[in-house]
């Protein structure tokens, strides 16, 4: 799956940090996969900003191996988000793609 910066930085931050021993293995492979690679930073350009994350360079796609097992996390941590009241605006296009794929 075709994943932008902001799409690999938002999975990132929901991901659970607690799990069966292979359901962490599963995360852990998948936190390397979206996290950013150094020659990625020196394109992207990142600048922590308090709590929010800017970027000036040059926009990254990456492809991202998201299997069913990947897909039915992903899927869990937004709906937990959701169930919880905790869903926020930057959350709505993973969201339809995850948890209300047609």
């Amino acid at each position: 799956m075709e994943l932008g910066i902001a799409d690999r930085l938002v999975i990132l931050s929901i991901l659970p940090k607690e799990g069966d021993i292979t359901k962490i293995r599963v995360i852990r492979e998948l936190r390397e996969e979206l996290s950013f690679d150094s020659t990625e930073h020196e394109r992207i350009k990142f600048e922590n900003k308090g709590d929010i994350i800017e970027w000036n360079g040059e926009a990254v796609i990456k492809d991202i191996l998201i299997d069913d097992v990947r897909k039915n996390i992903i899927r869990t941590a937004f709906k937990e988000l959701n169930s919880s009241g905790k869903l926020n605006e930057q959350h709505i296009p993973l969201y339809e793609k995850f948890v209300e794929e047609k």
